[in-house]
């Protein structure tokens, strides 16, 4: 499934697809991004603000796009 977004919500440098990867920290979600990466931008979803950066920072030093967003979730008790 293809995404785009408009340019008002986020400048894709790459011209290319952008992909949304929820959980890319650790395990097959950090893989997935790693390797979704190669083919275009990849928006980086996830709690951990420390480590969405840290995963960023390994794909844009091989000179790929990664954009993070930090998301918290929160139940609402009855």
């Amino acid at each position: 499934m293809k995404i785009k977004m408009s340019k008002t919500f986020s400048e894709n440098p790459s011209g290319r697809n952008a992909y949304i990867i929820t959980g890319p920290t650790s395990g097959i979600g950090r893989a997935t991004a790693l390797e979704l990466a190669k083919l275009g931008t990849v928006v980086l979803v996830g709690r951990d603000r420390k480590k969405l950066d840290e995963v960023q920072k390994i794909i844009e030093k091989k000179g790929r796009h990664a954009v993070p967003s930090y998301a918290t979730y929160q139940i609402l008790g009855v």
